[in-house]
């Protein structure tokens, strides 16, 4: 493989996601900022001071468990600061079924079976550019989580990294199986409809399943969300690394039947 070639069409992949990229860190961007203006409007503004006033009864006096609820609630905030922002980087790795998608559109995956590009090189190309948007995701969102925890003085506990590592697994499936049905349906629509059927109808069954066994309805959702992401979390570099690989090798085979 020449490598000249190989960066020019890693860079064409790129290339194509700027304005992707760049959406998706205007969203990130956007969302930070207002969970971190509602988390402050909690703590010293309008919000907390409507709160405050709802937990004080009718002769003045502030119910006994009114600081544990605010605080609970300030908890819950807090998590909506550190995670629906760092999900939102997960666009960028959305970015590559963006081309997918694209590609189909644009007919251009019908041109590129023309060239003399080799199943094995088109294949690479596409495993190099989701390691590189996988990990550059990864990293911007792991690292605006871990500087949250400094500053808001929660800190940063291995449960809110465990949680971080699920999301991004289920994420990376979806990006990975769209790809992978887009290019071989070569229909952008009927793609995404078989890869929602592949990721969310089997995280549905679970949830249902979930929500039957004894004591469910006492147990909070969210605890049960992160039990689940501490037991998943030593399997994640594992999922990442079937997942790249399922890539590479249904790429391979998808461009490889031209030849025959």
């Amino acid at each position: 493989m020449k490598q000249g070639k190989f960066i020019g069409l890693v860079y064409r992949e790129l290339y194509l996601t700027r304005k992707t990229l760049l959406t998706g860190l205007i969203f990130f961007a956007a969302s930070a900022v207002i969970c971190w203006l509602t988390l402050l409007s909690f703590n010293y503004g309008n919000i907390g001071r409507i709160l405050n006033d709802v937990m004080v009864s009718g002769d003045g006096t502030i119910a006994p468990d009114a600081p544990d609820i605010i605080e609970n609630m300030r908890r819950t905030m807090y998590l909506s600061v550190q995670f629906f922002p760092a999900v939102m980087s997960m666009q960028f790795l959305m970015s590559a079924a963006d081309i997918a998608a694209k590609d189909t559109l644009t007919c251009w995956n019908r041109f590129e079976h023309c060239t003399p590009v080799t199943p094995l090189r088109f294949a690479s190309v596409k495993l190099a550019l989701n390691v590189l948007l996988s990990a550059a995701s990864f990293a911007f969102g792991a690292a605006y989580m871990f500087f949250i925890g400094l500053i808001s003085g929660y800190g940063y506990a291995y449960r809110e990294f465990a949680a971080y590592t699920l999301i991004f697994a289920v994420i990376s499936a979806f990006c990975v199986i769209s790809q992978i049905f887009v290019t071989l349906l070569k229909d952008r629509d009927k793609g995404m409809l078989m890869t929602l059927a592949a990721v969310i109808l089997p995280l549905t069954i679970w949830s249902f399943i979930n929500s039957q066994n004894p004591g469910a309805e006492e147990d909070n959702g969210f605890v049960t969300f992160f039990n689940a992401a501490e037991v998943f979390c030593p399997y994640f570099p594992l999922v990442v690394s079937v997942l790249l690989i399922l890539l590479f090798a249904a790429m391979y085979l998808i461009y490889k039947r031209r030849e025959k």
